[in-house]
């Protein structure tokens, strides 16, 4: 399973299965998987468009199931 850190802020995030732009949250325990490193991927690409005048770092990490 894949997870969606987001390394821009001060504190570590993850993108969340909800609305938001980006769609965020503080537990991992909460964060959006993938089954795939490439389906990760693709969703930040499709998340990207949420944000268009800032900046956000994201890292796809391979996590364990909670």
């Amino acid at each position: 399973m894949y997870a969606i850190e987001i390394t821009s802020g001060s504190e570590p995030m993850w993108v969340a299965p909800w609305e938001g732009d980006p769609p965020r949250t503080l537990k991992i325990e909460n964060a959006k998987t993938f089954k795939s490193e490439k389906s990760a991927l693709h969703h930040i690409e499709k998340i990207k468009p949420t944000h268009p005048f800032r900046t956000v770092n994201y890292k796809v990490v391979k996590v364990s199931n909670f």
